[in-house]
């Protein structure tokens, strides 16, 4: 299966964790938990996911560096 095809498929949110500023422990993180650490200089969200026509769950990031200033 294609990734646009898995990226189209419909999603329903098993848990949210807001947004956060903290550094984002590894269960969050989709890939590169332990050689790429999501610092506390990046604001971020996650969300655990499921696709129930394909059985399958997804971890679904969001980062946004904040400006220093």
């Amino acid at each position: 299966m294609r990734v646009r095809h898995l990226i189209e498929k419909t999603k329903i949110v098993k848990s949210d964790t807001g947004w956060s500023q903290n550094d984002m422990p590894p269960r969050y993180s989709p890939i590169y938990s332990k050689s790429r650490p999501i610092r506390a200089g990046w604001k971020w969200r996650s969300s655990h996911c499921h696709a129930a026509d394909i059985a399958t769950d997804f971890i679904l990031t969001a980062l946004l560096q904040r400006s220093q200033g």
